[in-house]
């Protein structure tokens, strides 16, 4: 049987590892992208899998667009990971992030009823929709909690998600919910808190210079590994029937360990000194400045820290998370601090 993924949003971190991941199971790869500069593929290059995957034009707004690449590759599996991660910016344009969202999967449903109801499709979710949620028991969110989102990109990704479940009941389409938490590699972007984070302390272990500034320290992620959640993404649309899952590590870890978690990897040795916003990390050994507070970086309005329970993931596909926080910090700052050796930090 031949095996044909069409990745749409396939540039960013998430769509370049299942790549990979697909293209080592023998799959054919498609990918929807809004820009094909080779230097939006930084990621696929620096995977070594650019020449391997075939680039279709793609805008999320533009269905005829989306007609156009699933009528020529005709896929066995469609993941629909594109659209805006700027969670914080959404509040600056809430109308796009929403109907980005909504039209985005909305597009795919529908063609896909008239033109190939069997194709398997999944949606990447977020646990931002979940916002305010009251967590269970054991103090962890689960695919049924009640959602609060607090912020637009939430609430649209809430709309997606309640979507992709009328299409599945409704239309009898095969749709997996992936509701993913925080997950991280060293294909971030700066703008992401962890890549901020391994990017600076690298350029200060390089190259000195000013501190990395930092709002709460204490607020708090469940971060996982990108390469373990794309894995699951994979796991879940093998299965005979769509289904929501939540891929999360099922801790969380705050700002500040963190960011000594990456220090210590950069080679400093961390303390902290102050609290609130005098609060300050500093390497023992030499006394040097890493981090500070500062209020700049604090955010009005913050969704709270929650863990994800990937308990149904475990279950139903024998997924689970593989790699420590520690390992994902330790991998980043190696590989920037590569980057910074190497004068290649453009991203």
């Amino acid at each position: 049987m031949r095996n044909v993924a069409l990745i749409l949003g396939i540039q960013g971190q998430d769509g370049s590892l299942l790549s990979k991941h697909l293209l080592e199971r023998g799959y054919e790869v498609f990918g929807g992208a809004r820009n094909l500069d080779p230097f939006s593929s930084w990621r696929l290059k620096s995977l070594g899998i650019y020449e391997q995957v075939q680039l279709r034009k793609y805008d999320i707004l533009d269905k005829e667009s989306l007609r156009k690449i699933i009528t020529e590759c005709t896929p066995s599996e469609i993941y629909m990971l594109a659209g805006n991660s700027k969670t914080y910016s959404s509040f600056y344009g809430p109308d796009g992030a929403i109907s980005e969202a909504v039209h985005g999967v909305t597009d795919i449903f529908d063609l896909c009823v008239d033109l190939m109801p069997h194709v398997r499709i999944f949606i990447a979710s977020s646990s931002e929709m979940f916002g305010s949620a009251t967590p269970n028991s054991d103090g962890l969110i689960t695919e049924d909690a009640t959602c609060f989102p607090n912020n637009p990109y939430g609430l649209g990704k809430l709309c997606s998600f309640h979507l992709a479940r009328q299409y599945r009941n409704f239309h009898n389409l095969h749709i997996v919910n992936g509701i993913l938490f925080n997950h991280e590699s060293t294909l971030r972007t700066k703008h992401f808190l962890t890549r901020k984070i391994s990017y600076n302390l690298a350029r200060l272990k390089v190259e000195g210079g000013e501190p990395l500034r930092l709002g709460n320290l204490n607020m708090e992620r469940d971060w996982s590994s990108a390469c373990d959640v794309v894995q699951g993404m994979h796991q879940s649309m093998l299965k005979i029937e769509g289904d929501d899952y939540i891929f999360a590590s099922g801790k969380t870890t705050s700002v500040r360990s963190f960011l000594i978690l990456a220090a210590t990897a950069a080679g400093f040795e961390p303390i902290l000194t102050g609290s609130g916003l005098e609060e300050k990390c500093r390497c023992k050994k030499t006394n040097q400045l890493l981090a500070e507070v500062s209020m700049k970086h604090f955010r009005e309005i913050d969704t709270p820290g929650m863990a994800g329970d990937f308990t149904k993931a475990r279950k139903l596909l024998g997924w689970e998370p593989t790699t420590s926080v520690a390992q994902i910090a330790h991998d980043m700052v190696a590989e920037d601090l590569q980057r910074w050796s190497l004068g290649e930090i453009a991203h």
